[in-house]
């Protein structure tokens, strides 16, 4: 009977694995080969063996080699890993510096809706959402000051605080979401980000949700007579162009699918397995907290536990003041490096293409509302 080639059916990221695995045994081979003859021929090193017995040091010849092929095979990879975890903390303060903007960005907004403000490189509400997203730049936010470094590094260590990831695409100028959860709560802020709350409290900046929306209701009156002229353009019946359906459905690997194939398909062995298998990786969170764990002991320092009554939860709790205290900690250097950046007129990230082209159709929508309200085609209004 003749023996099928090797890779005859196998699929082809399998076959590369099986030939990538194979060069890199031979690579870790020809290099230790190369290791063990330096050692034979290191005369020091036959020095230092001379006394021992000859099968231990056989022994450690073979454990040392092996260790020292993960040094050279993974060490780089690791000192990079080290480099990031002590870089990580400056990073992370920067972006902080961005949520401090971001309130003030909120702030001038509410006045430029109310027309208490004219504002450079501001036409339109959408063009908060565009600074939003190019915030070190916006040319007329105050620089940031001390003072604002001081009260976000208080509002960093107050108890329960929670770390916000910045991410730029965030909600950070949903002035009307956060208004109107503001008017429905009572102040309540649910939809309103932590900072933002704590910084209200402090300077009196609520009152500014209680002005009002004078530009939003205009633009809302233009954007609402081209979206009903649009609508009566529509042709009325048109029929609707249906794809044929084929009646070939889509095979899916989503859970429920591979669950039925098993069960069907599989031999009582596979699908013992199986279960087995699921049943363990079903518990995501374990896998968080044993990460939450392992981070924690790489961190080298003193980090303190309060008292729970679910040690979760108290891992969670004392992961987050350590990672709000190193931030607090590394704010007043990234300031430093905001205010050379500022001094030097460094400009910090680009502009986003996305954001950029997206206000053109904004801009359009009002216009052409106001020419459909029988007004100059412009944004003078």
């Amino acid at each position: 009977m003749e023996t099928p080639n090797d890779g005859s059916n196998i699929d082809k990221y399998t076959q590369n694995k099986v030939e990538e695995g194979i060069q890199e045994l031979l690579n870790e081979k020809e290099i230790k080969i190369k290791w063990r003859k330096e050692l034979e021929q290191n005369e020091a090193v036959q020095n230092y063996f001379k006394g021992f017995k000859e099968t231990s040091i056989n022994s450690f010849v073979d454990h040392y080699l092996n260790q020292k092929y993960l040094w050279f095979r993974f060490g780089n990879m690791y000192k990079k890993m080290a480099d990031e975890q002590r870089s990580q903390w400056i990073e992370l303060a920067h972006n902080h510096l961005e949520i401090i903007l971001q309130k003030k960005l909120f702030d001038l907004q509410c006045l430029w809706r109310a027309e208490q403000v004219e504002l450079e490189g501001v036409a339109i509400c959408f063009d908060f959402v565009v600074w939003q997203n190019n915030i070190f730049n916006c040319p007329f936010l105050e620089p940031l000051t001390a003072d604002d470094i001081e009260m976000y590094q208080q509002y960093l260590l107050k108890e329960e605080t929670e770390l916000e990831d910045y991410f730029a695409g965030d909600e950070w100028q949903d002035y009307e979401e956060m208004k109107a959860d503001y008017l429905d709560t009572e102040g309540d802020y649910y939809g309103m980000p932590e900072w933002y709350e704590f910084h209200n409290q402090r300077t009196g900046n609520t009152s500014l949700l209680l002005l009002p929306d004078l530009r939003g209701e205009k633009e809302r009156f233009y954007s609402d007579l081209f979206f009903k002229n649009q609508a009566e353009k529509e042709k009325i019946g048109q029929p609707s162009i249906l794809l044929q359906d084929s009646g070939v459905q889509h095979l899916s690997s989503d859970q429920e699918t591979i669950a039925f194939f098993v069960k069907t398909f599989e031999s009582k062995d596979i699908q013992s397995k199986n279960k087995h298998y699921v049943e363990y990786n079903s518990f995501e969170d374990n896998f968080y907290y044993e990460d939450l764990i392992r981070e924690l002991i790489r961190t080298k320092e003193d980090i303190p536990i309060r008292a729970n009554t679910d040690f979760k939860k108290a891992l969670i709790l004392a992961n987050n003041e350590y990672r709000c205290k190193k931030v607090a900690d590394h704010l007043p250097l990234a300031f430093e490096q905001y205010q050379f950046n500022k001094k030097m007129g460094f400009s910090v990230g680009g502009k986003d293409s996305f954001y950029h082209d997206l206000r053109k159709s904004y801009v359009q929508r009002l216009i052409d509302g106001r020419v459909l309200n029988g007004e100059e085609p412009t944004l003078d209004f």
